[in-house]
């Protein structure tokens, strides 16, 4: 059972943490921005579905991080040769690029935020 609180901690905390932690490098701040809004449409469902079946460890959710930046980056380049006129092409390889950077991070780091936040809220079901 996915813990609610926890969870929706652990997935907005993942990328401001990151960030938090990085933003001297300019690139991180643009990538929350940019892609925070994709990282929650694909990192919601794929978390919601792995959490319940697997313990989190960074390893794990870094993985699934980079595998749904990835499907991301090729969906935006299928788009892109389907609509040429549309400029997906060219930012799915910048996607492809910082996705395989920031995405595992971004899931990586949702593992410890949700181990701690789930022992300090109240457990309840999400499904």
């Amino acid at each position: 059972m996915v813990d609610p609180t926890a969870f929706f901690l652990a997935v907005i905390g993942a990328p401001l943490l990151v960030t938090l932690a990085t933003f001297w490098l300019v690139v991180p701040p643009f990538a929350l921005v940019m892609g925070g809004p994709v990282y929650l449409i694909f990192a919601i469902p794929v978390l919601l579905w792995d959490i319940p079946r697997h313990e989190p460890t960074f390893a794990r959710l870094a993985w699934l991080g980079f595998g749904a930046a990835m499907v991301v980056a090729a969906l935006m380049a299928l788009f892109g040769r389907i609509l040429p006129a549309s400029g997906l092409d060219q930012a799915a390889a910048l996607y492809a690029i910082m996705g395989a950077i920031i995405g595992p991070l971004w899931g990586g780091f949702a593992a410890p935020l949700y181990l701690k936040f789930r022992r300090a809220s109240c457990a309840q079901p999400i499904a």
